[in-house]
C-alpha cells in the first residue's frame, strides 16, 4: 500500500492500524486538513491508536506524519479548493469564509513592519518610474495599485508576466526606478532574473509576499508580508488588497497637497465634460 509516497506493508499493521491506513488512502485529499481529534472521530479509533500507527510507519508521531503529508501532497488548484471545501461546513458559508479572512488580516497586522511600510511609501513617492511585476492571481491586486498610482500622476508601468518579453521592461530601468513585486508561493525564474539584474542597475524593489522565509526576501530592499493561508490551502487575495489600500492612503498622506490637487482636477474635468460622457 502506498500512502503519500510511503510504501507500507499492510500485513504488518494491526486491525485498527489497517482501518486507519484504509481511511487515509480513500481520503488523501482530506486528511492533510484534519487535526488529530478530527481524524480520530472520522475513523472511529482512539487518538493513541493513530499515534501508534504513525510510529509504526516510521514517524515520531502524528505531527511528524502531518509534516510529511504537507511536504508530499500534490499542490494544485483543485487540491487547494478541496482544502477549503473540506474545512467549511454547509451552513453559514459566507460567515465562515469571512471569519477565516479576518484571522488572516490579524496575522498580517502582526507581521507588518511599520518601518518597512513607511519606507515603501517613501520609495513609491520618490521613484522616477515605477514598475509592477504581478504574475497569476496577483494581477487583480496589481491592477488596483496601477489605477491608483496612475491617477496620482506617477509614472507607473506593468511588466510582462513571463518569458522573454520581461527583458523589454528591464532594459529601460535605471537606478532611480522601483519595481513592486508580488512574490507569492514560490520564487519564479522571472523574479530571480529581476533580483539578479537589480545588482547591476541598482534600482529598488518592494517585495509583497506570503513567504516569511525565502531567498528572494534576502535580496529585496523592502519586504511587506501578507498572510494568505498555508501553502497547500486555498489562498485569499483579501490581505494583499488590504495592504495595497493601506499603501495608497499612506502615499496620499505623505504628499497630501499634490495628490489631492490631482483628484480635484479629476473632479473638475468630469464636471466640465459631463454632458459628453454620461457614464
Amino acid at each position: 500500500m502506498k500512502i503519500y509516497n510511503l510504501d507500507i506493508d499492510i500485513n504488518q499493521l494491526s486491525k485498527s492500524e489497517k482501518k486507519i491506513a484504509n481511511f487515509i488512502t480513500k481520503n488523501m485529499s482530506k486528511v492533510p486538513y484534519l487535526n488529530l481529534q478530527e481524524l480520530s472521530k472520522a475513523i472511529g479509533v482512539s487518538i493513541a491508536t493513530i499515534s501508534r500507527f504513525c510510529v509504526s510507519i516510521g514517524f515520531s508521531g502524528f505531527k511528524d506524519f502531518k509534516n510529511h503529508i504537507k511536504n508530499n501532497y500534490e499542490i494544485s488548484p483543485a487540491n487547494k479548493m478541496k482544502s477549503i471545501l473540506n474545512e467549511i461546513r454547509d451552513e453559514d458559508i459566507g460567515a465562515q469564509i469571512i471569519n477565516k479572512t479576518i484571522n488572516y488580516l490579524k496575522k498580517t497586522i502582526e507581521y507588518l513592519s511599520n518601518d518597512n511600510f513607511n519606507r515603501a511609501i517613501k520609495s513609491i513617492n520618490t521613484a522616477e518610474d515605477i514598475y509592477i511585476f504581478s504574475p497569476g492571481p496577483s494581477e487583480s491586486v496589481a491592477n488596483l495599485l496601477f489605477f491608483r498610482l496612475n491617477r496620482f500622476g506617477l509614472n507607473v508601468n506593468k511588466m510582462a508576466k513571463s518569458g522573454k518579453e520581461l527583458f523589454e521592461n528591464l532594459i529601460n530601468l535605471s537606478k532611480d526606478d522601483l519595481i513592486i513585486i508580488f512574490g507569492f508561493f514560490n520564487v519564479s525564474p522571472e523574479i530571480k532574473i529581476i533580483l539578479d539584474y537589480k545588482k547591476k542597475i541598482g534600482f529598488k524593489t518592494i517585495m509583497i509576499t506570503d513567504l516569511i522565509v525565502s531567498e528572494m526576501n534576502k535580496t529585496s530592499d523592502i519586504i511587506l508580508y501578507v498572510e494568505r493561508g498555508e501553502i497547500w490551502e486555498f489562498h485569499t487575495m483579501v490581505t494583499p488588497m488590504a495592504l495595497i489600500e493601506a499603501l495608497i492612503v499612506g502615499i496620499t498622506i505623505n504628499n497630501e497637497e499634490k495628490y489631492l490637487k490631482k483628484l480635484n482636477n479629476l473632479h473638475e474635468l468630469r464636471k466640465h465634460y459631463a454632458n459628453y460622457l454620461t457614464k
